[in-house]
């Protein structure tokens, strides 16, 4: 209980395309697929760490009461892991093809599941859907099917020319604080982020339910009245202060 726990690490792309970037888009996932896996979570994703803070006790607290369980965090292997808050990061934009698994790129409105690879590409409707570039090629499309963003070379498909900017990261960020996002059945909604996060821009997402009650306590009561001026990142500053980590508890 006084060790922090492992939250999984995702970019806004992922995010967006995974729940708004086609009809198909339901949420975002980090569990395991095949039937063997029997809906386990990938614990490879769980890259980052919430420390032992003021944030995670109080955080234990509330979710016991608003969900009225016990079960905050699993383990696996020893280590503790919490779905409960996502790191996210804003490294990449929306582009016309985008990639996914494997070197494989997927056209804007379509997704991993809407697609099949043939021989290293899917066609649908005599329309280039998804590429895999660098793998070896049998029977090559023509470079007018492949359009100018792909070309064939040397046995494979490659990258051609410089793919069209559909959503800059600017723009993602604003989508996702507005929107939020949903990711194994849980509504995630922005939560906070340090000042050393703003600068490499990240930003903690926290489950939706969780939220008012994590952001009443984080005030300390003060109270912001809408339409108030505020000095926002004085009180983001003093926010971000919670999750600071905890070194020798001394707490009797």
């Amino acid at each position: 209980m006084s060790n922090g726990v492992y939250i999984v690490s995702v970019d806004a792309k992922d995010l967006f395309l995974s729940n708004y970037s086609s009809p198909s888009s339901t949420e975002y996932s980090v569990k395991m697929t095949g039937a063997d896996y029997n809906d386990q979570f990938n614990t490879k994703r769980f890259i980052n760490t919430l420390d032992y803070s003021l944030d995670l006790i109080k955080l234990r607290e509330v979710y016991e009461k608003v969900y009225r369980r016990m079960d905050f965090t699993f383990s696996k292997r020893g280590k503790e892991y919490c779905r409960r808050v996502i790191n996210v990061t804003f490294k990449y934009s929306v582009k016309e093809f985008n990639r996914f698994f494997g070197n494989v790129y997927i056209k804007f409105g379509y997704l991993p599941q809407d697609i099949e690879l043939v021989d290293n590409i899917c066609m649908k409707d005599g329309e280039l859907i998804a590429v895999r570039v660098d793998a070896p090629v049998e029977n090559p499309i023509s470079q007018q099917d492949l359009g100018d963003l792909f070309e064939f070379d040397n046995g494979t498909y490659r990258l051609g020319k410089t793919m069209k900017v559909l959503l800059t990261v600017a723009q993602l960020r604003e989508r996702l604080y507005q929107n939020g996002f949903m990711c194994d059945g849980i509504t995630f909604r922005r939560f906070k982020r340090s000042s050393g996060s703003s600068r490499i821009g990240k930003c903690l997402f926290i489950d939706e339910r969780l939220y008012s009650r994590m952001h009443h306590w984080e005030l300390c009561g003060l109270k912001v009245k809408e339409g108030q001026e505020i000095d926002l990142a004085a009180l983001e500053a003093y926010i971000a202060l919670t999750p600071s980590s905890i070194i020798g508890d001394r707490r009797l």
